[in-house]
């Protein structure tokens, strides 16, 4: 996982959150959504994208009011994630300005969605600003892992 050298206590919690998304079709394990995408010729990002293809859990802390959350725990797959903020897929469409909690198996991160894309029926990719910088361990274990294989 994104952060194996350290304990896992939400380790349980994410093999437990029910994983409600199906990619679309032709869409392979460790292959970015936009891979087919065409690029913007120039991206004003502050932080450089790592891939890391990690199963995650997340819930919706504070939904909008015409769209009310159950606040169940479920499976995500984070896709990328940068200094400030993740890319990862989820089962349903999520609106920007809804703030969730997303736990990867030794942290907790909170954040709030900034967009949300369809790829497929029960497959959706969000970007998420976080509310706090990433951990620069959490950081360099997504270096680490981004040459390996997808865990999910």
């Amino acid at each position: 996982m994104l952060d194996q050298d350290r304990d896992t206590p939400f380790a349980e919690l994410i093999a437990a959150a029910p994983l409600r998304l199906e990619p679309p079709p032709g869409m392979t394990a460790g292959e970015s959504p936009r891979s087919n995408a065409v690029g913007f010729p120039v991206e004003d990002r502050q932080a450089a994208r790592v891939p890391t293809f990690t199963r995650a859990a997340i819930r919706v802390t504070r939904g909008l009011p015409a769209f009310p959350r159950d606040g169940a725990v479920v499976g995500t797959i984070l896709v990328d994630v940068s200094l400030r903020g993740m890319r990862l897929l989820y089962g349903e469409q999520l609106f920007p300005k809804e703030e969730v909690s997303i736990w990867l198996p030794s942290t907790e991160l909170h954040g709030e969605v900034t967009r949300c894309r369809r790829l497929s029926a029960t497959c959706y990719e969000t970007g998420v600003r976080l509310d706090a910088p990433l951990p620069t361990w959490l950081l360099k274990a997504a270096i680490r892992r981004s040459q390996q294989r997808p865990d999910f």
